[in-house]
């Protein structure tokens, strides 16, 4: 009976193996393949169903990195801010504090102490003195609009010198033969730096005619010309055969009525080049008719007021001879052609070295002091300054390296005013109380650069 189970159970199995066979010999595949396949087709769609499990979890690891990364920029945003919010302010108090001292204070004044020793006459014509100085700004400014659009974007800076009758040493024994001599105590001179050079965009002489003299209207001779020729000469030291001798350079000339009055400019651009090329050849100017005679016209000179007078009593000094200049500093051609200037003003989220703009607005912060403007936009620059970022000069990248070598021992490069430039002319009261115009050389930041 147990051979008989035995036969039949062998019988099926062969069977079934034959079945098998038959089924691969008809798709015209061997028997291990086809096996191998039905273990294969199930392990492949187990493989699918596990890749795609894990590209749905890479894909919402992903997701929720970006979202965290997105949380982290927003955080960062706001933290750089909240930072540059509070930097702004501890620097706004600096720049406060460096302006107040420039001025001459070392606290803000009780301006009503001044008020009372200031009378209403002298209020109005200091008023009309600044604002004579303004306009003398403006008039340069549309005179000169026509400069290079490269030019135009360096800093421009106008300034008002005023013959005040002193004399230094070497011309107070100066005879010009005649004519009116002027003298302008200039201060500017060219910078130290051989890639930077000052130009004169303009340079006029102003003068004022008080009235035709008398004796003109009693020389028939001049009642028949009508008009008479006043010229502007440069005086020129020269040595000639072992003596000092003044030389006449002519700079320009007016063909001007006898019944002229009021103001008369002059161009006298190649003086002021020359005396701040070389400041030991400023003599002065001289300012005579061509006809030999110098009674023809009255000028006011600061050597004609009321004797004992002070010039701020009598108001006579807005009109004393004066020179208005619009200067500028440009590279030289060699310094141009390596670096163009660009602006360095930060933009909302800047993070790197970059200038900050500040309105200061005298009457919101006490400062009645200062008369006009009402406001002033001055600078700080503020950033990092990483590799190669605005450098300032060649050895930064060189700083840099060396700051990650040892960032204990060698700083890295800061954000710093690479350009400067004076602020606009104040009208204010000074720390004893008296009206004046004031201007602070390399106050405000035009430029910043990583040095």
């Amino acid at each position: 009976m147990k051979s008989l189970y035995r036969w039949l159970l062998l019988h099926v199995v062969v069977g079934v193996i034959m079945a098998f066979r038959n089924i691969s010999l008809t798709a015209g595949l061997p028997l291990s393949m086809t096996s191998s396949s039905l273990l294969s087709s199930s392990s492949s769609s187990s493989s699918q169903h596990q890749h795609r499990h894990h590209h749905q979890q890479r894909h919402q690891h992903h997701h929720n990195n970006n979202n965290r990364f997105q949380q982290d920029d927003h955080n960062n945003r706001i933290r750089h801010r909240d930072s540059q919010k509070r930097s702004k302010l501890m620097d706004v108090e600096m720049l406060k504090r460096d302006l107040l001292s420039k001025l001459g204070f070392d606290h803000v004044p009780d301006v009503s102490k001044f008020n009372k020793s200031t009378s209403a006459q002298e209020l109005r014509r200091k008023l009309k003195e600044y604002r004579m100085t303004v306009d003398d700004v403006n008039q340069m400014e549309m005179t000169t609009s026509s400069s290079l659009s490269e030019e135009s974007a360096l800093p421009e800076i106008y300034h008002r010198i005023v013959d005040n009758g002193l004399r230094p040493s070497h011309l107070q024994q100066v005879n010009t033969t005649g004519g009116v001599h002027l003298y302008f105590p200039l201060s500017i001179t060219q910078p130290d730096d051989p890639y930077k050079r000052i130009h004169v965009h303009s340079a006029k002489l102003r003068m004022y005619v008080l009235t035709s003299s008398p004796e003109a209207y009693h020389d028939d001779n001049r009642l028949e010309e009508e008009a008479v020729r006043v010229s502007v000469y440069q005086l020129m030291p020269h040595v000639i055969s072992g003596r000092h001798v003044l030389l006449r350079r002519p700079l320009d000339s007016r063909v001007l009525p006898l019944s002229t009055s009021g103001w008369l400019t002059f161009d006298i651009q190649e003086a002021i080049d020359d005396w701040i090329d070389d400041p030991d050849t400023n003599w002065g100017l001289q300012v005579t008719s061509d006809d030999g005679s110098d009674d023809v016209f009255r000028f006011a000179l600061a050597a004609n007021r009321r004797p004992g007078s002070h010039p701020d009593e009598t108001g006579d000094e807005l009109a004393f001879p004066h020179v208005i200049l619009k200067t500028q500093e440009r590279e030289t051609i060699a310094r141009s052609r390596r670096s163009g200037e660009i602006s360095t003003d930060c933009d909302e989220d800047e993070t790197k070295c970059c200038r900050v703009p500040v309105i200061i607005d005298f009457a919101d912060i006490g400062w009645d002091f200062i008369l006009e403007p009402s406001s002033l936009t001055v600078y700080y620059c503020h950033g990092g300054c990483p590799n190669g970022y605005r450098p300032g000069h060649n050895f930064v990248s060189v700083q840099t390296l060396l700051h990650r070598w040892k960032p204990e021992d060698i700083p890295g490069p800061s954000c710093v005013p690479d350009q400067l430039e004076p602020t606009p002319v104040l009208l204010m009261y000074d720390n004893q109380g008296h009206l004046v115009q004031e201007q602070i050389d390399d106050f405000i930041v035009r430029s910043c650069m990583c040095r």
